[in-house]
This record gives C-alpha cells, sequence and structure tokens, in this order.
C-alpha cells in the first residue's frame, strides 16, 4: 500500500545523506523526515526498540530454539519431546522433593507430585501403588482372593472390605453382582439367587437365603460312613458327602424313610416300596420286592419289616446277619454284622456276629453286641459292634464292644437312640444330644441347643435341631458334615 504523498517524500530522502534505520533516529528526525518518522512508529517501534527480529511473545530464554511459543516449565516426562528446548529429552526431575527421580533411572517414581509415593515408599491399604510395583495395595490381599482388607474404594470399614483376608471364600467382592459380598453373608457369591436377604420361593436344593436350608427343610437325616442323607419337606431325599459308590446320588421320587450305612442307602418310597442304592457286592442295595414299614441299612447288609410285621434281610450273610428269626418285630436295626430287632412285646432280639464275647480279641468280630439284655424296651439301634436300646423307663442300655466307652452310656432319661462304629449319641429329656465313644475327629462332641432328631455315622454324626435346621459334626474330610 502507498501512503498519501509517498512518492514525494521518497524523492526527498533520496537527495539526503543514509540515516541510520533505527526507530531512535526516527524520534528525533529533521523537518523533512516527519512523515518516515510516523511510519517507523506506527510499524516498527515496539520489535525496534527490542531488537531485531523479536518475537513479543518470547523471553529469550538461553537454548530456546522455538520463538513461536512460550517455554513450558518444567520439561514434560514421557513424552519424547524436549518440552524446554535445552536439548534434553525426558531429563530427570524431582518435582516432588522426595529423592526420586521421574525420569532416566532403573527405577523411576511413578507419581513425582507427591512425595509419599516411590518405590521405597511403604505401601498401606488405601486404593493406590504407594511403592511403584504396578500392584495397588500390594501385600493386603494374603488368601489371594482379588479382595484387599480395605477394598476397591481403598478405605477400610466399608462394605468392599475383605472380612477374613486369611479365607478365600470370604470377600468384599461380589462376584455374582446380586449386591451383596460373602463378606456381608452371600452364601454363594456365583449364583445371583442366593444372598442372604433373598426370600426362599422354591424347593430346588438350594438355599436362596443362606440359612443353612433349603426351601425344603430336612425332616430327617441318617448320618452314614462318608455321607449323609435327608428327606426334604417335599419328600424327596437329599446326599451329601463322598459318592466314589453313587452313595450320595438317591433316585427320585419321594420318601417315607431313608437310612445311610457305610457305603449304601436304603430308603421307603410313598408307595412303601424299599429303594437302595450304593455299593452292592452282596446285595445290600438289591431290596425284596412287597411294602415295608421301616427299613435300615448295616455294613454289607440291609434289613426292614415288611407288610405282614416279618422282619427280612438282604446282602452278606457269613455271621448269620442276614437270617432273622421268626415272629412278629415292631423295629429293626442293622448294624456292621449284626442286626437287632424289638418285639411286639418290647423284647429284645439280635442275630449275627457278636452272639458269644471274646472280649474282641479270640474274635475281633465277638464282642457281645448281639447278647442284648432281657428287659422292656422301647428303641434300638444296632451300631459297629456294638448296641443300645432305650427300656421303657427312659434309661439307655448299650453292650458289645466298649474299647471307646461307646457302651457306656450316661445316666439320665433318652427319647433317641443312635449307634455309629466306635461311638453312639442320644437325645436327653431335656432335648439336648449326648454323645460318648471314640471322639477323635468330634464326632461326639456335639452342638449346644435341643435337637428333635439325632444320628450317629462313621466318623461324624448329624442332627436336626428346634430350628428344623440340619447340623452336623465330627469328620468332614468328604463335606459329609456339611449339608
Amino acid at each position: 500500500m502507498e501512503l498519501p504523498g509517498s512518492a514525494g517524500v521518497a524523492a526527498h530522502v533520496a537527495d539526503e545523506p543514509k540515516r541510520p534505520e533505527h526507530c531512535l533516529d526516527v524520534l528525533m528526525p529533521p523537518p523533512k523526515l516527519w512523515l518516515l518518522g510516523l511510519a517507523c512508529l506506527w510499524l516498527a517501534v515496539l520489535p525496534g526498540c527490542r531488537g531485531e527480529g523479536s518475537d513479543p511473545g518470547d523471553d529469550d530464554s538461553a537454548g530456546d530454539d522455538d520463538d513461536s511459543t512460550p517455554q513450558p516449565e518444567p520439561d514434560t516426562c514421557g513424552d519424547g519431546i524436549d518440552n524446554n528446548g535445552n536439548g534434553e529429552v525426558d531429563e530427570a526431575q524431582d518435582l516432588d522433593l522426595d529423592g526420586w527421580w521421574s525420569c532416566g533411572v532403573a527405577e523411576p517414581d511413578c507419581d513425582d507430585l507427591d512425595p509419599a509415593v516411590h518405590p521405597e515408599a511403604i505401601e498401606s491399604c488405601n486404593g493406590r501403588d504407594e511403592d511403584c510395583d504396578l500392584v495397588i495395595d500390594n501385600g493386603f490381599d494374603n488368601d489371594s482372593d482379588a479382595s484387599t482388607t480395605c477394598g476397591p474404594d481403598g478405605v477400610l470399614g466399608t462394605d468392599d472390605d475383605d472380612c477374613d483376608d486369611n479365607n478365600a471364600a470370604l470377600s468384599g467382592l461380589d462376584g455374582d453382582a446380586d449386591g451383596e459380598t460373602s463378606c456381608a453373608g452371600d452364601c454363594d457369591d456365583d449364583d445371583p439367587l442366593n444372598f442372604s436377604s433373598n426370600a426362599e420361593t422354591q424347593c430346588d436344593g438350594r438355599d436362596q437365603d443362606c440359612d443353612g436350608l433349603s426351601a425344603c427343610a430336612v425332616t430327617t437325616v441318617s448320618a452314614g460312613g462318608n455321607h449323609s442323607c435327608g428327606i426334604d419337606s417335599s419328600g424327596a431325599v437329599q446326599c451329601w458327602g463322598r459318592d466314589n459308590d453313587g452313595q450320595a446320588t438317591p433316585p427320585a421320587g419321594s420318601y417315607l424313610q431313608i437310612r445311610a450305612a457305610t457305603w449304601h442307602n436304603c430308603g421307603i418310597d410313598s408307595s412303601g416300596a424299599v429303594q437302595c442304592w450304593g455299593y452292592n457286592s452282596d446285595g445290600q442295595a438289591t431290596p425284596p420286592p412287597g411294602t415295608f414299614s421301616q427299613v435300615s441299612a448295616g455294613g454289607d447288609h440291609s434289613c426292614g419289616i415288611d407288610s405282614s410285621g416279618f422282619v427280612q434281610c438282604w446282602g452278606r450273610d457269613q455271621r448269620g446277619q442276614s437270617t432273622p428269626p421268626p415272629g412278629t418285630f415292631s423295629r429293626v436295626s442293622a448294624g456292621g454284622d449284626h442286626s437287632c430287632a424289638l418285639g411286639s412285646s418290647g423284647a429284645l432280639q439280635c442275630w449275627g456276629a457278636g452272639l458269644t464275647d471274646t472280649g474282641c480279641t479270640v474274635d475281633p468280630l465277638e464282642c457281645g453286641q448281639s447278647m442284648a439284655p432281657a428287659g422292656v424296651f422301647t428303641k434300638i439301634s444296632a451300631g459297629g459292634k456294638h448296641s443300645c436300646a432305650i427300656d421303657s423307663s427312659g434309661a439307655l442300655q448299650c453292650w458289645g464292644d466298649d474299647t471307646y466307652g461307646q457302651s457306656t452310656p450316661p445316666p439320665g432319661t433318652f427319647s433317641r437312640i443312635s449307634t455309629g462304629d466306635r461311638h453312639s449319641c442320644g437325645i436327653d429329656s431335656s432335648g439336648a444330644v449326648q454323645c460318648w465313644g471314640r471322639d477323635q475327629r468330634g464326632q461326639s462332641s456335639p452342638p449346644g441347643g435341643a435337637f428333635s432328631e439325632v444320628s450317629a455315622g462313621a466318623d461324624h454324626s448329624c442332627g436336626i435341631d428346634s430350628k428344623q435346621q440340619v447340623r452336623c459334626w465330627g469328620d468332614d474330610s468328604y463335606g459329609q458334615s456339611s449339608p
């Protein structure tokens, strides 16, 4: 663009001596150079006063090779750029002054804005990686269940904390997204339909409200060898524990009675027929046809009372345990290698091993377990190599092997009796369970409270308490004590 009158000015300037081209010269011009001075002030006074090539946004820092932008402070670590123009990329720095550099070292500070975070910091449970090992809250998950003692929020005392960091079954995580963690009472954190605040809605063998019972409360229970079985309120049989011979896999149907033995079980279905399952080496799980009022499963044999009142037994008979006496009976119990029955008059009869008592030494099976006492009795139970009964006064009487005290019952009156392999249990007049005999697995150490039913197995026992809850104690190697 040409300024007004600029042509005349240019011609005049050509006749003048050459003057320095600087704005300070313009500020005191000869009279005829006033127009050129105005142009200098207008176009270049500011940059001219700072020196040629200056940029208003440039601070002339040493080594700045980019005059178009202000120099950022400090250098940005990890971006591969020389941000401050000093010729070094990702130079080492310690912004939080904790003595650890964030760049250019083997163990960098992973948070250079927090002096509490560096490679030698002590990790605390707060949801952060304070020692820069790429693990959050390292050392606060002892049971490796991915749940720490302060939880994902890093705050102690909240619902997401691991309430037992030495037990992987309990955590502050909600694996099934049902709104409840196992620490808060979820008994099955893999099933969103099972949690403590849920309502029991269907009889499917599941504990939907985590109260230890399915919707079908177990009404009767029987402890066997390494398994247990019960009948729920729908009539279905439920079994738990070892299942190597199918003893914990009951047939479908509705049942009235169930008896668990060492490796097999027998029950009476709703039609009155006997059904047996499990180990069947000697035919002990192959019952005769017909209808029965009561059934019992022993070692390798079984017995039942048919509709005529006669005892029928099947299975192993090497000691005569499956050859019952004639007559009618009201109760029968199959033991290890012997059997006992209660006659209609209340008299006891036993058969099989133990008709003599050699102290279990000359013949380990001859322990006197079939030498029933005289008198009137109301309950009978045949165990491994001993037997017990409740007499008409409510007192207990036991006989046979007493190596572990299993044939030495406590005093008092009892309503229930059950003999196991080497221990016995009964329910006394107060409703409490009392057990005696061998207790190396806790099978003779029952829980407190009132019970309506009790059953002694091999090395464990089970009962039904006043809340209709199945409770088991003793050996749980195969889950036989975990209904």
